[in-house]
C-alpha cells in the first residue's frame, strides 16, 4: 500500500487515530503527542512517527496509517474489555512486527525501511 506523500500518510493516520481514540470515549488528541514526520535517517520512504515519548519508524509503502495507528494507540492504552482476543493479538502483533529488526519498520540486515 503505497501513499503518495506523507501528507497523505499523515491525514490517513490521524483520522484513524481520531476513529480509535473516539470508539473508546476519547475525544481529543491532546497528551498522545502523535506525530508523523519525515525520517531523517532512512529517507523519504520512511516515517517517523512518534507517540507519547517513544518514536518508532514505519515504511510508507508497507505499513498502512490505520494499523499503524491503532498498534501506537494501544500501546498507551489499557486493554479495553469490549476489544475482542482477535483484535488484542492483532495489535500485539502489530506491534511486535513493528519493532527495528523484524523486518516490518525497519530491515536487519542494511537498517534501511523496507
Amino acid at each position: 500500500m503505497k501513499h503518495p506523500s506523507l501528507k497523505d500518510f499523515s491525514a490517513a493516520f490521524d483520522r484513524a487515530a481520531r476513529d480509535f481514540l473516539a470508539a473508546r470515549g476519547i475525544t481529543t488528541m491532546d497528551g498522545f503527542n502523535l506525530q508523523v514526520e519525515n525520517c531523517p535517517i532512512h529517507g523519504p520512504a520512511c516515517v517517523w512517527v512518534t507517540y507519547g515519548v517513544l518514536r518508532d519508524h514505519f515504511s510508507m509503502n508497507r505499513s498502512d496509517p490505520s494499523d499503524v495507528a491503532v498498534a501506537v494507540l494501544s500501546t498507551m492504552l489499557p486493554v479495553d474489555a469490549g476489544d475482542t482476543v482477535t483484535e488484542t493479538l492483532h495489535v500485539a502483533r502489530m506491534s511486535v512486527e513493528s519493532a527495528p529488526g523484524n523486518g516490518h519498520a525497519i530491515a536487519p540486515s542494511s537498517r534501511q525501511c523496507v
